[in-house]
């Protein structure tokens, strides 16, 4: 490999090729719905005060993320906390999350 190839900027890397929206398309739903199934993921809607969202979208930017993934990352760390809570109070430490998740719905 010579010193050339091993200094040259790929142009996906700097934005050079595929910034354009000319070149973006819509997936088609069929495919928007297998990477949901592939990722577990399900579509939701939620009302939140826009006092927060707008607090939520300046801790994202500093994160480095967007506010959708940062509040997944909230939701799901305060999910694993609370499912950890029952397993401590629950009678049975044996028993998996789930019979307890069950149990107190």
């Amino acid at each position: 490999m010579s010193n050339t190839e091993l200094t040259a900027v790929d142009p996906w890397e700097t934005g050079q090729l595929g910034l354009d929206k000319s070149h973006a398309v819509a997936a088609p739903e069929s495919i928007e719905a297998e990477v949901d199934n592939a990722l577990a993921m399900q579509l939701i809607s939620i009302r939140l005060p826009k006092d927060l969202i707008e607090d939520l979208k300046l801790i994202a930017k500093k994160e480095g993320l967007g506010y959708q993934p940062l509040i997944r990352r909230l939701l799901m760390r305060f999910t694993a906390a609370e499912m950890r809570s029952i397993a401590m109070q629950s009678e049975s430490p044996d028993q998996p999350l789930e019979d307890l998740a069950r149990a107190i719905a």
